[in-house]
């Protein structure tokens, strides 16, 4: 981190991506529920609280834990990833590969409840399993 009289600023990112998006979520929604095979996804807080699952399906290692303003989160292949936002929140994904309309790198288990909709993200889960891609709304 760089601070002096004016603020402060840090690297967010030291590598390319292929793509950026910005993400308004309202409160007490749930995004993703999901994970990619071949593309890592780094997030940025921009503002809001939110509560972050990751589950690791190659090693079944979960975590979950809150992120705020100014935090980031590196989301690897075949981390199975759930947002679930306490508040207004606003975020920044990077994405190491464009999505591709025809054929996104989102896959979802087929026990994995629909992003729309409150689902036990910490239930257990089924081994891994070829899912088709989702469409970029569902997520």
């Amino acid at each position: 981190m760089n601070l002096d009289h004016r603020g402060c600023f840090w690297t967010a990112l030291d590598q390319p991506c292929a793509e950026v998006n910005y993400v308004e979520t309202l409160a007490n929604k749930v995004r993703g529920n999901h994970y990619h095979q071949y593309t890592y996804e780094l997030f940025f807080i921009i503002s809001g609280e939110i509560e972050i699952s990751i589950e690791s399906l190659q090693s079944g290692e979960r975590t979950t834990f809150f992120a705020t303003k100014g935090e980031q989160i590196l989301i690897e292949p075949y981390e199975l990833h759930t947002f679930r936002t306490k508040t207004n929140a606003q975020w920044i994904a990077m994405l190491s590969q464009k999505i591709d309309p025809h054929n996104p790198d989102f896959h979802r288990l087929p026990s994995a409840a629909p992003a729309h909709q409150e689902g036990d993200i910490d239930a257990g889960l089924p081994s891994l399993v070829p899912t088709q891609p989702l469409s970029l709304l569902d997520n």
